[in-house]
């Protein structure tokens, strides 16, 4: 029986080795018993404290969500209009905590896996509103038309998922590089995007 009180530092354990082994070797090798050897326990404890594979699994796309909110939550405190919002929130998703190679190789594999795992995939639709949510609502601060707020906050979410996969293959190299290109590519689009006249 594990000791008492040690439950949180076991679980994040637990959530770091996972991530370390996706990262070293691959989604389709993170076994229990690899989880356990990275983790430095018994597979035991990962079953005591999350139940099975799935729940742990789900357990690290609910912390990469946290890191990522936490991301977000510093740069909006340093923001102090609709566009310094906007700015926060998608650049939040290129940050450099957001993307290690540890990070992205373990987003990108646990994404995969929510396609065909229903507790993933209504993780993931849950957060995607969330942020598109966001988005809209700081788009229709500066004016936009809500139809075309919603439209343009699919844009920039395309483009956050496609520097992801630019920076997992390495052809953005880092994460000053991404953001860069992210508010270019903001302020091209605000630049051409018809805004709604004030009645």
């Amino acid at each position: 029986m594990p000791k008492v009180g040690m439950e949180p530092v076991r679980r994040r354990q637990i959530i770091e080795a996972v991530m370390d082994c996706i990262h070293s070797e691959g989604f389709e090798n993170t076994s229990l018993k690899a989880i356990a050897r990275y983790a430095g326990v018994a597979p035991s404890h990962i079953l005591y404290y999350f139940g099975d594979k799935n729940a742990v699994i789900a357990a690290v796309y609910r912390h990469l969500y946290v890191r990522l909110g936490a991301a977000t939550r510093v740069r909006l405190k340093q923001s102090s209009s609709p566009l310094d919002r906007l700015n926060a929130v998608l650049e939040a998703q290129v940050s450099a905590e957001m993307v290690t190679p540890r990070v992205v190789a373990t987003w990108f594999a646990i994404s995969a896996q929510a396609m065909n795992t229903p507790a993933l995939a209504r993780l993931e639709k849950i957060n995607t509103r969330r942020m598109t949510s966001n988005i809209v609502h700081d788009l229709r601060s500066l004016g936009f038309r809500r139809n075309d707020a919603r439209t343009l906050s699919l844009e920039y979410l395309a483009m956050v998922y496609g520097l992801w996969t630019l920076l997992a293959h390495g052809t953005v190299s880092n994460a000053d590089d991404a953001r860069n290109i992210l508010r270019r590519f903001l302020e091209a689009r605000l630049s051409s995007q018809k805004i709604a006249q004030p009645n």
